[in-house]
């Protein structure tokens, strides 16, 4: 039997039976729910934590999405060497007569060069000797693109020959030219073997005597060939003026080049020869 009067629910009992918080806010009561009901919130909140995520997981990451180059060899460790030693290059048939050739064509080369304006001028005029100079100049820088596309797919040596053989040539043709389109034409041919030469100079001791002792090697064969630039125009000049002209003096020049060619040819091969000799330049020496 009912005592007293019954009591409605008021709104605090409404508001627990609908899961909320008594005092009528409309916020779920756990974080679950609450997630649950606002997908927005939930990606404001997890997308954050997926990014540092992914940033501590892959630090080889750059900044631009791209991977980072992997290092080529771990710290403090350097490749193995091969090539011949200094002692035993310099004693080499190969160094010996290399070394002799280019002093011959380096020679005839830079004295060419040297006196090159002066004879044109003496056999034409000076229009025609700036021209000469152009020409050298553009000849010059064209077949050195040319020749080092050519040279690995050539013997290095017999592409050496070859070249030095041209400036024998050429400079025979310069010597007994009177015209000008002939002088311009042999200057042309000159042109295209002086910087060849200069870059089968250490192309080929590199080719021959591997990267071993490379910086030594090279230094004493340039220390040595190096002495025909500087006798090539005394010599030059000195044939000038005992037999008054040039012609004598650019023969003289040719000749030379031709003792480079049979040099050069009597030096062998330039393929490797360093096969046996390996160096590890982590081991201390001795």
């Amino acid at each position: 039997q009912q005592t007293g009067p019954r009591l409605q629910p008021g709104p605090a009992d409404r508001a627990k039976e609908r899961g909320a918080h008594p005092e009528g806010d409309a916020r779920p009561v756990g974080d679950d729910q609450h997630r649950r009901k606002d997908p927005r919130l939930e990606k404001a909140v997890t997308q954050p934590r997926l990014n540092q995520r992914d940033r501590t997981e892959s630090p080889d990451r750059h900044r631009s999405g791209n991977r980072r180059r992997p290092e080529p060899v771990a710290p403090g460790e350097q490749p193995t060497l091969t090539g011949t030693p200094l002692a035993e290059a310099l004693r080499s048939r190969f160094f010996i007569a290399v070394t002799a050739a280019f002093i011959f064509t380096f020679g005839a080369q830079v004295g060419g060069v040297q006196q090159l304006v002066k004879l044109v001028e003496e056999r034409t005029d000076r229009s025609t000797a700036t021209l000469g100079t152009v020409v050298l100049s553009l000849f010059s820088i064209a077949a050195r693109f040319l020749g080092s596309r050519l040279v690995s797919r050539l013997d290095m040596t017999r592409f050496t020959v070859g070249v030095a053989a041209l400036q024998g040539v050429s400079l025979a043709l310069i010597a007994v030219s009177d015209s000008r389109v002939v002088l311009l034409v042999g200057i042309a041919l000159f042109g295209s073997t002086v910087g060849n030469m200069l870059m089968m100079q250490t192309l080929l001791i590199a080719q021959r005597f591997g990267v071993l002792d490379y910086p030594r090697i090279v230094a004493r064969q340039s220390l040595i060939s190096y002495t025909g630039t500087a006798i090539g125009p005394i010599l030059l000049g000195w044939l000038h003026d005992v037999a008054g002209g040039y012609r004598a003096s650019y023969l003289a020049a040719a000749a030379c080049s031709l003792v480079g060619v049979v040099l050069l040819s009597a030096a062998g091969s330039a393929t490797p020869q360093f096969d046996e000799v390996e160096t590890d330049v982590n081991e201390p020496a001795g």
